[in-house]
């Protein structure tokens, strides 16, 4: 959300909570608990991509080194 709104000029104002009415009383309206499963069981498939890639294996090699030694792409892993 904050990359979507970075391109406007905003200018945030902080209102307590007694101040909003209807978003204090949303946010203070629990639902009960429920106990059952909402996500059924899933079926997950596991797709490998390295073995659909179009390289030879020596630039997939060439790939994995110049990953591990670029500071950037390991703090990203």
């Amino acid at each position: 959300m904050m990359v979507t709104v970075q391109r406007y000029d905003l200018k945030v104002k902080h209102r307590p909570g007694v101040d909003l009415s209807l978003a204090d009383a949303l946010s203070r309206s629990y639902l009960p608990e429920t106990t059952e499963t909402l996500i059924p069981d899933l079926e997950v498939n596991e797709v490998h991509l390295t073995t659909h890639l179009p390289i030879s294996p020596e630039k997939y090699v060439g790939f994995q080194q110049a990953t591990a030694a670029d500071p950037v792409m390991q703090a990203l892993s």
